[in-house]
């Protein structure tokens, strides 16, 4: 009789999901492992925090003013932050000729000008408290805007309250809901809301999608309305109709206050996504962050110095492409649902507690104060300085020695 049909052999297993990691506040990193670390950097000089074949995320580096220093932002913080995704238009890739499309921006040092692939698409997340998130230097729409290619779409949401009601709701959301939903009858469609200064953006590829979001500290309050946030700011407290009602009334208040007593600061996550069975692994990445950001087993091959994807040395299990050291077992991330440090306390006015986020502030006594050197040491590939972008721009990546990302890849064809 004849032999029964060979099935295909079953694709292997997609790496593990690997857990979330952060970078904000002091900032204070946290990769794969766990293990936080901090690098201070220098004020006004931008670095580069990820890079990728495709895309790259830096970041403006701004000092903190002294009376806005509290335990968990002491020096520098995250300021403006530059996203640069290959992702291309049909009209840019005709009018510049795939493969060829190369347009000169900026000045460089040296009286140069830095190349930039016709379909790089560049999205500006700015810390400055009055200023909105644009796109190829184009206001960013609320709600979600779907590059032509690529698998990248930009989810653009601001938080918002009511003055009548108290209620507030994060605008551009796919289903916008208010805080205060169970508790009052009122259609969202009939609020007058007004901006607060607290601003997400959702990056969302194949692979991951990475969150930015902007916080502020407010100068200083009344006394009376210091010790009723206070109170307000331990659960189940918080949760509390009136809580919310008060929390609405202060966002509003530093919504109207001037620039001078409002900080904003910024922070990121990265949320990964299940690859399907088969994947070979997550993109590449490295920069501050970006080295730390996957562990060594969910890595993609590097086909350029390891053709035909066998393990190299370097990437023996349990260690990060940039050298960290991956949780035995695939251990839990350290962060919460929102990919913020989950050991953090409360700071009041330094976001909407109403939203159920967490709280940004570090306790002193907890594992994130537990960073060994404050430029990196132990965690990082050469020198904090590797990895600066340059003082008065926000975008490139082009001249750092450690940046993987590919200006061709941004002119190649869709497959």
């Amino acid at each position: 009789p004849p032999s029964p049909p060979h099935s295909p052999p079953s694709p292997p297993p997609p790496p593990p999901l690997p857990p979330k990691v952060f970078v904000g506040n002091d900032p204070v990193f946290v990769g794969t492992s766990g293990v936080p670390y901090e690098v201070k950097g220098e004020p006004n000089v931008t670095f580069n925090l990820i890079s990728q074949r495709g895309l790259y995320v830096n970041s403006l580096f701004i000092a903190v003013p002294h009376r806005f220093r509290v335990h968990d932002l002491t020096e520098t913080v995250l300021g403006d932050i530059g996203v640069a995704i290959c992702s291309c238009e049909p009209h840019r890739s005709s009018e510049f000729g795939r493969g060829r499309g190369r347009v000169a921006v900026g000045a460089q040092s040296g009286g140069g000008r830095a190349l930039r692939s016709a379909c790089e698409r560049r999205v500006r997340f700015p810390v400055g408290t009055r200023e909105e998130p644009t796109l190829d230097g184009l206001l960013l729409p609320l709600g979600i805007t779907k590059l032509p290619c690529g698998g990248v779409w930009l989810n653009y949401t601001r938080h918002s309250c009511d003055d009548f009601s108290g209620r507030c709701v994060w605008e551009g959301a796919p289903n916008p809901k208010t805080e205060q939903e169970n508790s009052w009858d009122v259609d969202v469609e009939e609020l007058e809301l007004r901006p607060t200064f607290f601003r997400n953006l959702r990056i969302e590829l194949p692979t991951a999608t990475f969150v930015f979001d902007r916080h502020h500290v407010l100068g200083s309050l009344p006394k009376e309305q210091q010790q009723a946030v206070e109170a307000c700011a331990v659960q189940p407290a918080r949760s509390t109709p009136n809580c919310k009602r008060m929390l609405a009334d202060l966002l509003l208040l530093g919504a109207d206050s001037a620039d001078s007593d409002v900080f904003g600061y910024n922070d990121m996550h990265i949320e990964y996504k299940q690859l399907p069975a088969g994947a070979r692994g997550y993109p590449r990445m490295h920069g501050l962050l970006g080295q730390n950001a996957l562990p060594a087993s969910a890595v993609e091959p590097d086909e350029r110095t390891n053709p035909g994807g066998a393990q190299s040395p370097e990437d023996s299990p349990g260690e990060s492409p940039g050298g960290g050291t991956e949780s035995p077992g695939g251990a839990a991330s350290p962060l919460d649902s929102t990919g913020r440090p989950s050991n953090a306390d409360s700071r009041p006015f330094s976001e909407p507690a109403a939203l159920g986020k967490s709280p940004t502030g570090a306790d002193p006594e907890s594992a994130l104060s537990a960073v060994v050197g404050v430029q990196g040491e132990g965690f990082i590939e050469g020198d904090f300085t590797d990895y600066i972008v340059g003082r008065g721009m926000l975008f490139g990546v082009g001249a750092l020695v450690h940046s993987l990302f590919d200006l061709a890849a941004c002119d190649e064809p869709e497959s």
